[in-house]
């Protein structure tokens, strides 16, 4: 008897498979789910709300055989302990994209507080800004998977709809705190809104992403005003993320929005005591800053210019020689420290390649349109457009295979190409340009590299007079880019 009583103390418990279609109630209270349509019997039963997920992404492999979008090597890594709420599996699946994918092709090449630190603290306590992170997620795995953003109406695709229904419970959560006193809301809005932002842009919908980002912005502004009334803060980092956004509209040609990054007190240029930039970060605060200011200064100048109706354009000349002023002395400091003998990564010295891309498009952009008010460059200018397909072709090779991002945030290659491409005279050049836009198709925030290649390619054809249905514009490979173009556009 004692054998048969030690026997049935030691028997195994029945294993059976974790649920993965029950609803979330079941899940958060750990117990199976009976799965009954519409509300299931343990919720039914004890009056608790039973909350089916409306979306669900796929088990198995996309159409054409295609990998799916989270490589399964993620799936395995280790998420952060602290979320005090139910996680389904599809949300995992999202959240170890986002952290271990997006967050690192969103930074590119420079450290981010922002996107290592501000964005994965928040959503571990904020349910609003945990579905933004999933929704945006989603979204990025959905790009990486298509190669291009689906349309606004376009909800065949699982992953799609189930971003749109994650950012669905995102502004349910912030709408059930609309009311709130709590200080820490306004961040948590904040740091929504810079996830909306990007989310849209990815999928291409600028219209969208420019709305959130107004919305985001005057929040932002009326934070900082009422700072000593209500004793609220505002991490700098959000400053910085909503501050290289307002840059990249305003070029865009939105209309002026709030100015709010302040500039840091910059080391003395050369000549005047000065070594130049100490480190790379430095340099790319000071750049962004830079170019956050020229962007406020130049809608400025444009709205006055169109208010006097074209007659005079001194404001805008004004605007493009202090900018050439600002923009000779950064690069001046810049220059100084990249001649510093020191070593570099290939994250570092990537930074620095694309620093000096960009340095060189806006000296050869500003400092000819001074001397030359029809906008037409010189053949004087012809090695630097070389200079800069040279680099942005090497920075294109340097990649190989998934290393190569498929969405940036901060500074790329796509504006530095497309200035080259619809600006310089070299007809080779020019060609060089649009099919290194062609090699690497990504999205670096509003920029699309296959939209840039295509408005190139039109803007080539209506200077030579011979953009026709039927004759296609091919470059001197013979290389045809006529059907090339975005289908957004």
């Amino acid at each position: 008897m004692k054998m048969i009583r030690a026997a049935q103390d030691k028997r195994k418990r029945i294993f059976s498979r974790k649920s993965k279609t029950g609803c979330r109630t079941c899940r958060t209270r750990r117990i199976k789910c009976d799965e009954t349509p519409g509300t299931c019997r343990n919720c039914s039963s004890t009056g608790r709300i039973c909350a089916y997920d409306a979306q669900r992404l796929p088990r198995t492999r996309l159409l054409g055989g295609r990998p799916p979008p989270i490589p399964p090597m993620l799936l395995t890594r280790t998420l952060p302990a602290g979320f005090w709420w139910g996680m389904t599996s599809d949300e995992r699946r999202c959240y170890s994209f986002f952290q271990h994918r997006t967050c690192k092709a969103v930074i590119g090449y420079f450290d981010s507080d922002m996107w290592e630190r501000l964005v994965l603290q928040v959503s571990q306590t904020e349910q609003a800004v945990y579905h933004a992170v999933i929704a945006f997620g989603a979204t990025h795995a959905d790009f990486e998977a298509r190669g291009m953003p689906p349309a606004l109406d376009d909800m065949s695709g699982a992953w799609h709809r189930f971003a749109i229904d994650q950012g669905a419970r995102s502004y349910a959560h912030l709408n059930a705190r609309s009311a709130s006193h709590d200080p820490k809301l306004r961040e948590v809005i904040l740091v929504c809104c810079v996830l909306f932002v990007i989310s849209e842009l990815v999928r291409g919908q600028f219209d969208l992403a420019l709305t959130h980002l107004k919305n985001g912005l005057r929040i932002l502004k009326d934070t900082v005003e009422q700072f000593h009334a209500f004793g609220c803060t505002v991490d700098r980092c959000l400053l910085g993320a909503f501050a290289h956004l307002n840059e990249q509209a305003v070029f865009f040609g939105a209309e002026a929005l709030y100015s709010l990054m302040k500039p840091e007190p910059a080391p003395p240029p050369p000549g005047e005591g000065g070594l130049g930039f100490r480190s790379l970060p430095e340099s790319r605060t000071a750049l962004l800053t830079l170019l956050n200011g020229l962007a406020q200064e130049y809608s400025s100048s444009s709205a006055f210019s169109q208010a006097i109706n074209g007659t005079s354009d001194a404001a805008l000349t004004h605007w493009q020689f202090n900018a050439s002023l600002k923009i000779r002395k950064f690069s001046q400091m810049f220059e100084l420290f990249h001649r510093r003998a020191h070593e570099r990564n290939n994250r570092e010295q990537r930074g620095i390649d694309l620093f000096y891309m960009h340095i060189l498009s806006l000296s050869v952009s500003f400092e000819r349109k001074i001397y030359d008010r029809t906008g037409g460059l010189l053949e004087y200018d012809t090695p630097i457009f070389e200079r800069l397909v040279s680099l942005a072709e090497a920075f294109i090779d340097s990649f190989h295979g998934p290393d190569r991002p498929g969405l940036l945030l901060g500074l790329g290659v796509i504006a530095p190409l497309f200035y080259v491409a619809t600006r310089c005279r070299q007809n080779d050049l020019r060609w060089r340009a649009i099919r290194a836009l062609h090699s690497w198709p990504h999205r670096e925030g509003p920029w699309s590299s296959d939209m840039a290649a295509s408005i190139a390619v039109e803007i080539i054809a209506a200077e030579k007079n011979v953009l026709q249905t039927t004759l296609p514009v091919a470059d001197p490979e013979g290389k045809n880019f006529a059907g090339d173009a975005d289908p957004d556009i």
